[in-house]
C-alpha cells in the first residue's frame, strides 16, 4: 500500500510539472497566436482610411455612417485609431449594412447577421518583434451583436516618417493601416 501512494503522489507530481511547463496565460496565448499570424499570413497591404464623417457621440460611441462602434476601456490610442479613419466598422463586415428587424426578435439566429453595431476592447500595443518605430502592431477584442465571446484581431499601422521621439498623436494623423487579420474567438 505505501508503494501504491508513493507512486500515486509521484505520477501526480510529474504530471504537474510536465503540464505546467506547457501552461500559459491567456494573454500569452494571444501573443503567441499572433505571432504565428505575423510570421505565417503577413502580407504589407494599403488599406483606405475612412473619409467620411466619423462623430463622436459620446466617450464610448463611434458612428460611421450607419455603422456605431461601442468602446470599453478606451485609451487615447484608440480614439486616435477611431478618429484618424484607420480603423471602422466596414474593415470587418463589409459595405452591406444589415440593422434591426422585429423579425429577428422571434429568430435569433437572424439576430446573428447583425452588423450595424460593433464593441471593440483591450485595446493594445503588441511589442513582437524588435522596435521598429514606423511600424506599430496592435491588438484588440472585436464583439459582434449576438455573440458572447469576442473575436481577436491584430492590425498594423505604419508611419513611413515616425522616429523614436515621434509623439503618438502625430504617429495615428500619419499612418496608414498595413495589416489587419482575424486571429481566433476567444473562449
Amino acid at each position: 500500500m505505501p508503494f501504491m501512494k508513493t507512486t500515486l503522489f509521484l505520477s501526480a507530481i510529474f504530471f504537474l510539472g510536465v503540464t505546467s511547463a506547457y501552461c500559459q496565460t491567456q494573454g500569452e496565448q494571444e501573443i503567441a497566436w499572433i505571432k504565428d499570424i505575423y510570421s505565417q499570413k503577413y502580407t504589407d497591404t494599403l488599406y483606405k482610411k475612412y473619409r467620411m464623417t466619423i462623430k463622436k457621440e459620446n466617450s464610448h460611441t463611434y458612428r460611421f455612417r450607419d455603422r456605431i462602434l461601442l468602446t470599453s476601456g478606451e485609451t487615447n490610442d484608440l480614439e486616435l485609431l477611431l478618429m484618424n479613419g484607420l480603423f471602422y466598422p466596414q474593415l470587418l463586415t463589409g459595405d452591406s449594412t444589415i440593422k434591426y428587424s422585429p423579425e429577428m426578435s422571434t429568430n435569433p439566429l437572424m439576430r446573428l447577421s447583425q452588423n450595424d453595431t460593433l464593441s471593440i476592447g483591450r485595446f493594445q500595443e503588441v511589442e513582437i518583434y524588435p522596435k521598429n518605430y514606423q511600424k506599430k502592431r496592435f491588438m484588440l477584442y472585436v464583439w459582434n451583436k449576438g455573440m458572447m465571446n469576442p473575436s481577436l484581431y491584430t492590425l498594423e499601422l505604419t508611419n513611413d516618417t515616425a522616429t523614436a521621439t515621434t509623439p503618438a498623436q502625430s504617429f495615428f494623423k500619419s499612418a496608414s493601416l498595413t495589416f489587419i487579420k482575424f486571429v481566433s474567438i476567444l473562449i
